[in-house]
């Protein structure tokens, strides 16, 4: 498509425990439970302003 492209990363690595949604007290299920939940991420855009459009995705897991 031409465009730039941006991955979204957490500043601290999730394990696979970490994302293991069946679990009640992994990290992940823990902060989709928290609504104040905002996990720290390792870099910004530096300039949003300069985009018309957004797409945001993720994987098929």
């Amino acid at each position: 498509m031409g465009t730039d492209l941006f991955e979204i990363q957490a500043e601290t690595v999730y394990t696979n425990e970490d994302l293991d949604w069946q679990n009640s007290k992994s990290r992940s299920s823990i902060e989709m439970n928290d609504p104040n939940c905002r996990p720290a991420i390792r870099r910004r855009v530096t300039d949003m302003a300069q985009y018309d459009v957004v797409f945001a995705g993720f994987p098929k897991m």
